[in-house]
């Protein structure tokens, strides 16, 4: 998986680093926090990490002292349990689950009619395509299907701008391409 922001450097745990240093962070992982203590649609941008959950139960409950070096610098995220009563705004019934569109029967081509009701249902994403997702259809588009030039360029041309329309795309040429490679046929 590729990450466009390099891993920032960190605090060692200790001073057992003569092989490995562990003065660099990894890859990002999201942190999620729910509580009914923090404001509502809060988002917090500031850099955490894995030592920021030890680092705030010791602030929490006044513990004596810290494990590592890297969890007595990590950030804590008491502060954003900020609310003093808990919160009592929470959803009587989250109702159904949508249908995730790889579950979708894309047997057939979807009808205008019948792809604006999927959309409007929350069965289908119209979300635009992220870099991530733009990519894996730039890399469908050069998979070998034993096209003609003529068909190659027509793919190449098709417009793909949501989510949706990109899944859809990208399991076609799979499987067209898992079909050619399994007859031994692609080039």
């Amino acid at each position: 998986m590729y990450d466009h922001v390099p891993p920032p450097s960190a605090t060692p745990p200790d001073s057992y680093t003569s092989q490995f240093a562990f003065d660099r962070y990894g890859v990002r992982v999201p942190a999620v926090l729910v509580s009914p203590f923090i404001p509502k649609g809060t988002i917090d941008h500031r850099v955490y990490d894995h030592t920021s959950i030890p680092a705030t139960l010791k602030q929490v409950f006044n513990l004596p002292s810290f494990l590592t070096n890297r969890d007595a610098s990590a950030r804590t995220f008491s502060d954003l349990l900020s609310l003093n009563t808990a919160r009592t705004d929470v959803p009587a019934s989250l109702g159904p689950p949508a249908t995730p569109a790889h579950a979708l029967s894309l047997e057939a081509p979807l009808t205008p009619e019948t792809a604006l009701e999927a959309k409007a249902t929350g069965q289908i994403s119209a979300a635009p395509l992220s870099d991530f997702q733009q990519a894996l259809v730039r890399l469908a588009h050069t998979l070998d299907l034993n096209d003609t030039p003529e068909l190659k360029a027509l793919r190449a041309a098709r417009r793909i701008e949501t989510e949706h329309d990109g899944a859809v795309y990208v399991r076609e040429v799979s499987e067209r391409y898992a079909q050619t490679s399994q007859k031994g046929g692609w080039n």
